[in-house]
């Protein structure tokens, strides 16, 4: 569907709504305006309470509720906490955190410049083979890059901005150092606390922007919550982030997002601010294959985990 079709299809329903109020208006003798009232009430709970194309699918009551989900215990959205450490090996980014936190203990001193030091960066990557490793540093030690300064080191410079989101991680005076929540929220028998909190920092306080700098987007900051519910129900096929765009963003915001003469953003926008986060925190398998003929770069797939459709439900 164009994004004329889409325009013409939301008019529609619009004038569908329209038609139903005047009738209701029009049906009915109403004694007072209270009872008009209620009459056009009924019409618009209705049409709230009503499946749409436009929604994926889903009601306006129900996309609302997804947008609007503090991702809290009892929302729309809601993690849970009592996951435990064993099943949360995927969640790269929350083994990223406690390493980070253990390795700042009561603190590190930052540099000029408020990041991590070398030494905390070297000391990262010698705990990373005790860790199990992590590909995606893997895939840039591979073709020869020094490691030396944070921002080098995307996971850990990723973990310790979410951490200090999350109120775990706090820089005072020159110093990093764990707060009191953060140190009891990473022993073992928190980790599906942990996993939550930070969660929520990432996709509930992080500026998605901050993922890839390629500027404003704000309707994939929104849509996060319909986003991954979408996601959710989707079966077990592998597919590009082209074919998730349209999946995962109902017609009418896809109609919002960033363009370029050159080039599609959108794909690489619903990549970078949603499908990765998902991939490091567990809740999407990743696959890369070689690029067919004449393509340039290995093709990335996404589809979602046994992680997410357990341990996160949601209430619509």
């Amino acid at each position: 569907m164009t994004k004329n079709d889409r325009a013409e299809s939301a008019r529609d329903t619009l004038r569908d709504v329209q038609d139903e109020l005047r009738a209701a208006l029009a049906n009915g003798i109403y004694a007072t305006m209270d009872d008009a009232q209620t009459a056009m009430h009924r019409v618009t709970e209705a049409y709230n309470a009503r499946p749409q194309a436009e929604l994926n699918g889903l009601s306006p009551n129900q996309a609302f509720a997804l947008f609007h989900a503090d991702w809290m215990p009892g929302s729309a959205i809601d993690l849970d906490e009592t996951t435990p450490l064993a099943e949360l090996d995927g969640a790269t980014l929350l083994h990223d955190a406690r390493a980070l936190m253990r390795l700042v203990g009561d603190g590190v001193k930052a540099t000029a410049t408020g990041n991590l030091s070398r030494a905390t960066v070297a000391a990262f990557l010698a705990d990373l083979p005790v860790r199990g490793g992590n590909t995606e540093l893997e895939a840039i030690t591979t073709y020869g890059m020094a490691l030396r300064n944070e921002l080098d080191v995307w996971p850990l410079h990723h973990a310790r901005v979410v951490l200090q989101l999350a109120g775990f991680l706090a820089r005072r005076k020159g110093v990093f150092h764990v707060t009191k929540r953060g140190a009891m929220l990473a022993r073992d028998g928190h980790a599906g606390e942990l996993w939550t909190h930070l969660l929520r920092a990432q996709f509930k306080k992080m500026n998605l922007a901050y993922l890839d700098r390629m500027g404003p987007a704000p309707v994939v900051q929104h849509a996060v919550g319909f986003a991954l519910y979408q996601f959710s129900r989707a079966d077990a096929t592998w597919r590009r982030a082209e074919e998730w765009l349209e999946r995962l963003l109902p017609s009418t915001m896809r109609d919002e997002l960033p363009t370029h003469a050159l080039w599609d953003p959108g794909p690489l926008l619903i990549e970078r601010r949603v499908l990765y986060p998902l991939r490091v925190f567990g809740l999407a398998e990743y696959e890369e294959r070689p690029a067919p003929p004449g393509q340039y770069g290995p093709q990335r797939f996404y589809r979602p985990s046994r992680l997410l459709t357990e341990r996160v439900r949601f209430r619509v």
